[in-house]
């Protein structure tokens, strides 16, 4: 399957290396209509990749890590997602048409722990959302 992710706007400040953040209206994946699901009122939802094109290989690293039983934290898809979290910016991950009723994080720990769960095999496919609303 294919992993994709999108944030429902753009964050301010630098981005870690190897993540791309790229406006949806550039695009024709499927994101559109993710974003219209679960950010109904952004108006500058974005797509999240890395330097290839592709948002696998960022939950990739993160299974590696898991697979050598090494510490995650610092991968750059997990600094990322951790620092919209800290200023209150949705996101979402999904494979291929699979994004509704994804399993939703509210918190740090609770996004390290489906990481932990979702992306320690292969393929490292991830489901989650995440919103500061209630």
């Amino acid at each position: 399957m294919t992993q994709f992710m999108i944030c429902s706007r753009r964050p301010e400040g630098r981005t870690p290396e190897g993540v791309v953040i790229r406006s949806i209206a550039d695009s024709d994946s499927p994101a559109v209509e993710v974003a219209k699901h679960y950010f109904p009122t952004e108006g500058a939802p974005q797509i999240v990749l890395d330097k290839s094109g592709s948002a696998a290989p960022l939950v990739d690293a993160i299974w590696e890590r898991l697979s050598e039983a090494r510490d995650f934290v610092d991968c750059p898809l997990v600094q990322f997602l951790g620092n919209l979290m800290r200023v209150k910016i949705a996101f979402v991950l999904w494979c291929s048409d699979d994004f509704d009723e994804l399993p939703r994080v509210r918190t740090v720990d609770e996004l390290l722990a489906a990481f932990r769960k979702q992306a320690s095999m292969q393929p490292a496919d991830v489901f989650l959302w995440y919103s500061a609303a209630d």
